[in-house]
Formats: structure tokens, sequence, C-alpha cells
């Protein structure tokens, strides 16, 4: 059986493929993320558990798909096969691909850079890291600092700027892989139903029609997000900080590794699973919605400076990634390459 990871990256419509193209795939020829290998790609790669039986169980369930020759394709997608949010373990995540499906096709979506910066920043402050951009990106006293410890000062997840080496990133998996099939988000936008057309056709797929592709994730505002910010952290400074991503993502580790529930997921109690529909699921959407409405607020009453960036941080990251993207000639051809990549006259 032919196996195709889709391993994102994050902030490149990985969602929206999953929602809208993948879960959408006649269930004949596509065998699309099953629940016995998604376990797995959960509690190995999001939430980082390495111990050794584990990843040989994986390994076994993964054989057992991939040695039957039924003409089918096995499609795995998650962002978190590329890294686990904000840790940028690309490598540490190639090596374990390599181990638990050792035959893989690879479906990478590369995202300019300091546009993915931009998008991935936005995210972390969605997701409970209310910090300032320069903070995120360990921007101090002129320069980036290279910070191999993804907590920073502030106690949030930040990002190494030097770790986005989308060229080195896809020789380790040309190294590591038969194949890898390389596309650009700034193609999808562009034009998604040819993009579309081009990634099924991997999966030997050439009679599905979809509707005309958009993505309407629509990101915060550069002034919603300032004033979200300043205002989420004098909340902290008065009432104490909530649990952050990172908390979350350990406590989940936590219990799985206390109940066993990977091997055997544990089924809630009807007044466990009462108490989720009436309070907890209730609470986590007032929550979102709690959220939404004041960035909504503030981009509507506030009419301040959207720019969240910094020109000379800008021109430090156009000057970096031009010169990181030249070594992506050497796998893609140079006409597929959107503009911004590299340098014009390069």
């Amino acid at each position: 059986m032919k196996v195709i990871l889709h391993i994102g990256l994050h902030k490149t419509a990985s969602t929206f493929l999953q929602n809208n193209v993948f879960s959408n795939l006649d269930s004949k020829k596509v065998i699309y993320n099953p629940e016995d290998v998604f376990y797995f790609v959960n509690a190995i790669f999001t939430l980082g558990i390495r111990r050794r039986e584990y990843i040989s169980k994986a390994i076994k369930v993964v054989k057992r798909y991939s040695d039957n020759d039924d003409g089918k394709v096995l499609l795995i997608s998650s962002e978190v096969l590329s890294e686990a949010s904000f840790l940028q373990n690309y490598y540490e995540h190639i090596l374990l691909m390599k181990e638990i499906f050792p035959s893989a096709e690879i479906v990478l979506f590369l995202r300019n850079q300091i546009d993915w910066i931009k998008s991935y920043y936005r995210q972390s402050v969605k997701v409970g890291f209310y910090q300032d951009l320069d903070e995120f990106l360990n921007y101090s006293h002129g320069e980036f600092e290279s910070n191999t410890n993804r907590i920073n000062l502030s106690c949030n997840m930040n990002l190494n700027v030097f770790d986005a080496h989308w060229g080195e990133l896809v020789s380790a998996i040309n190294s590591n892989f038969k194949r890898e099939h390389i596309f650009f988000f700034e193609n999808f936008k562009k034009d998604g139903n040819l993009e579309v057309e081009k990634l099924l056709k991997i999966f030997d797929i050439y009679d599905c029609t979809f509707s005309t592709l958009r993505i309407s994730n629509k990101g915060l505002s550069g002034s919603g997000i300032k004033r979200l910010v300043r205002w989420k952290k004098a909340q902290q400074f008065f009432f104490g900080k909530q649990t952050s991503y990172a908390g979350r993502v350990y406590k989940e580790r936590n219990e799985i590794l206390e109940h066993d529930c990977f091997w055997k997921p544990i089924k809630p109690s009807v007044s466990g699973r009462l108490i989720r529909f009436l309070v907890k699921e209730p609470m986590r959407f007032i929550k979102r919605f709690y959220i939404s409405s004041i960035i909504v607020f503030f981009d509507k009453f506030h009419k301040g400076s959207n720019k969240l960036y910094k020109e000379e941080i800008l021109k430090e990251l156009e000057d970096l990634y031009t010169e990181y993207n030249r070594s992506l000639v050497d796998y893609v051809d140079i006409k597929n390459i959107p503009k911004g990549y590299i340098k014009p006259n390069e």
C-alpha cells in the first residue's frame, strides 16, 4: 500500500485541506487518518511520548497497512508530523517519521518565512501566549538570539528564526525518504483548484471535482493583537497566569502516561460525559467567544497603528531567508517558487 504523509507546515492551509479535501476523498481509494495510526501520531509527535514500546507498536500498526497490497493509499495528514507546535523540532520528527513510516512519500507545504512568522505569531496569541513580537522572536538589542530553550523569560513559547531554513528542511526530507512533493502556500492562494488537482494526482485520483477553493480563516488585525496582548498582560499581572497551551499539552501527555489510555482509550463515565456536555464544552465556547469579542471590539473602536512589525526586523528577516531559500532550487523547479522567496537577481 502506498503511504503518503502530509506534514504541513503549520499555517499553510492544512486544516482547510483536511476538512474540505482529504476527508471527502473516496474511502475505497484512500484510507485517511485511521484511528489506530492517528493515536500514535498524537502521542508521539504532538505530546512527545518517545517510549520505545510506543514507537515499536506504531511501526507494527503502520506495517500492517503498508504490507496490504490492495491498491489503496494510506494518507496521514497532520502538521505535527513536521513539528510540534512552536518547537521547530523538524529534524527529530523526520527521523521518527523515517522509522515509523519508512516507505512513505512526503507532501510538504511551504510558506514565505516572513508571512509564516506573522501568521504563527497571531496563532500564538490565539492559544494564550500573550507577548510582543520581539519576545516571540527573541529579538533584543538589534539582533535575533539563537535560543534553543523554547520557553522564554516571560514563560511563553517562542521561535528561533534561524531554524526556519526551508532549504535545509527539504534537503533533510530528500535524504530520508524516497520522494517528496513540495507545494507552496502562495500558489495555493492564487489558484487553489489547480494545486488540489496536482495534489490529488499523487494519490492517483484524477476524477474529483471540487468547488472553488478559498481560504476564509481571517487573521487578527495588528491593532487588535497589540491591544489584546497589553490587556491580557495587565490581567495576568493582577489575577495570575492561566493554564497555557504548553500546560494543556503536558496535562494531556501525563494523563496518557498515567492511565495508559493510549493503548486502551478510557471511555468516560456517564456522569463524566454529562459534565463535559453541559459544562466544559459550553465554557470552552464562551471563552473563545469572549476572546473573539474583545478582538472585534478593539478592531472596531480603536483606529491606532496596524503595524506589528518593525521595519528593521523585516529587513533582517528578508536578507536571512532569501539567502536560506537559494538552495530550494536544488529540489524545486524555480518556475514554481513564488515571488519573494529568492532575490530577483538570483
